[in-house]
């Protein structure tokens, strides 16, 4: 890896196939931890210049798991069902074997129906569906979110759970302060609200409004760089 590999062939991602149908139970991220906290990882993850891999259903917070399901022949299926449970024997949440059983048979149909995305959650998980609309449009709409220079962004931990992100390209700075918190209201800057009177930064609210644990602010044009006295 050189430092001058664009962003671009990098990819991110909060979750994939691998990580979520490997789990014995097929949750995905969202099941696991805060809706808060998810929204904030989101975030994050598409304010970066990186590309960002969006596993099925993530963008709605799809309530169906994504179960580990084959299609074998019978005997060979008959194996793979019993090597998956065995290989979650050395858990103690499934030592005991009754347990194990309760792990879904790859080889059953139900487990496959199981996992199929409801599309009809995209209303009503509206909320972290316009989250993900916003920010892809974000992406492209910003002249410093355009750029796939990974030099152009910077992020900083400003705590245990706060982390500040800077991204300064094409003529634009934008800061984001994802917290993971949980404030109950958008954060401020420096004690005064981004883009209120006599400040000349601007706030993005489509982060804001979505998610009150971040926000997003445009803190201005940047300037031309100086020439080199030498």
């Amino acid at each position: 890896m050189d430092e001058d590999d664009p962003a671009s062939a990098f990819v991110h991602c909060l979750q994939n196939h691998d990580q979520v149908g490997n789990r014995p139970l097929g949750e995905r991220l969202h099941h696991l931890i805060n809706s808060d906290r998810y929204k904030v990882a989101s975030v994050l993850l598409l304010f970066d210049p990186e590309t960002p891999l969006i596993f099925m259903g993530q963008e709605f917070a799809a309530s169906t798991p994504f179960c580990f399901f084959t299609d074998m022949p019978e005997e060979l299926g008959k194996m793979v069902t019993e090597g998956r449970r065995r290989e979650f024997s050395g858990f103690a949440a499934f030592s005991d074997p009754a347990t194990r059983d309760s792990i879904p048979d790859p080889q059953v149909e139900s487990t496959f129906m199981r996992s199929k995305l409801r599309l009809e959650e995209r209303d009503t998980h509206g909320g972290i569906y316009r989250l993900y609309r916003d920010l892809i449009q974000l992406r492209r709409s910003q002249p410093a979110m355009r750029s796939t220079d990974r030099r152009t962004c910077v992020a900083t931990a400003m705590g245990a759970e706060l982390i500040q992100v800077v991204r300064s390209a094409n003529g634009q700075e934008l800061m984001l302060r994802a917290n993971f918190v949980f404030c109950s209201r958008p954060m401020s800057l420096r004690g005064s609200t981004p883009g209120g009177s006599g400040d000349p930064r601007g706030s993005l609210p489509e982060v804001a409004a979505c998610c009150p644990c971040c926000s997003c602010y445009a803190l201005g044009r940047l300037r031309p760089s100086s020439p080199d006295p030498r």
